[in-house]
């Protein structure tokens, strides 16, 4: 792929330095070249992820030799030789000695070093080796890294997996009380809600006598309603037969059939208008009785809950 010092390199340019820029292009050229090696990589690749398709890959180079690591290691050095002018990936010190170059190496920022998120063992968290310059970087984003949770339930979590974390199994994930459409405000979360339920059983049969009394006003006011709507009826009824009489009275004049037949349209409004509302009280009544059903469940439950409260105690 690399030319040697005035030879050919990759493309037949020169042995100059290049910029790490052209090194996409190069890489390009020497792949199309060696398609016998590289022609499944497509299927691979829409085989799985990305991360799935190199480690493949990565395999394959292993097990057919046809790659040796020495000879990749070997390139990689040539590559950042030739390409890397500005020294954005390689140190270029030289030394006078072997106890110079160790003792410089120790400190070096493009020493490689691995992520101290590793496991024990060869597939065991990150996996990463990187320069020790960019270790901060790395640190910043890497998955593998055991963070404390933002909720603060006291667990660390590694990056990758802290979202599912924080909406699930943690304790201090916020959730609602049972009773919170009754009117319970007290904030609760996953870990402490059976002892608030507990805890508070006194507090939440009190709010759901409160709802019960206001479902009895409001069933209440909708009779109410209804009787009313029917006194109406029972008025405009007897109007309604006087209206058809008086229209059958008033054929022989125009005018006056006019304001009759006006008149009884009027009434029938009316009565289509009072129709629809006792529909809609109608309606309202068997929700409220549903909602009473629904209460009267929450109460027995209480009930229940406190029986074994005593019994325990």
């Amino acid at each position: 792929v690399v030319g040697g010092a005035g030879g050919s390199g990759v493309n037949g340019h020169s042995g100059s330095a290049g910029v790490l820029s052209d090194l996409l292009h190069n890489l390009e050229k020497f792949t199309a070249s060696k398609r016998s090696f590289f022609g499944n990589m497509g299927e691979l690749m829409a085989k799985g992820t990305q991360a799935e398709a190199i480690a493949k890959l990565t395999a394959e180079l292993f097990k057919s030799d046809a790659w040796p690591e020495h000879e990749r290691e070997r390139m990689s050095r040539e590559l950042l030789l030739r390409y890397d002018r500005g020294r954005l990936a390689h140190c270029e010190e030289a030394f006078g000695s072997e106890d110079e170059l160790f003792e410089h190496k120790q400190a070096c920022h493009f020493r490689p070093v691995q992520c101290p998120n590793h496991g024990p063992g060869p597939n065991d968290g990150c996996q990463e080796v990187f320069s020790a310059n960019t270790a901060g970087a790395h640190d910043a984003a890497c998955p593998f890294k055991v963070l404390p949770c933002p909720q603060h339930c006291g667990k660390g979590v590694t990056r990758r997996e802290l979202k599912s974390h924080m909406s699930g199994a943690c304790e201090r994930r916020p959730v609602q009380c049972p009773y919170h459409h009754m009117g319970c405000q007290v904030t609760v979360y996953t870990g402490t809600i059976a002892g608030h339920c507990r805890d508070c059983a006194g507090d939440h049969l009190a709010l759901v006598a409160k709802r019960v009394s206001r479902l009895d006003q409001s069933v209440s006011s909708a009779d109410a309603k209804v009787a009313s709507i029917g006194v109406a009826l029972g008025h405009i009824g007897p109007q309604l037969g006087e209206m058809a009489g008086l229209s059958k009275e008033l054929l022989s004049t125009s005018a006056r059939a006019t304001a009759g037949e006006k008149a009884v349209k009027e009434l029938e409004k009316a009565v289509r208008a009072l129709e629809k509302a006792v529909v809609s009280v109608e309606v309202e009544m068997k929700s409220q009785r549903g909602d009473i059903a629904k209460v009267m469940t929450m109460v027995d439950r209480l009930g229940a809950a406190a029986a074994a409260e005593k019994a325990r105690k």
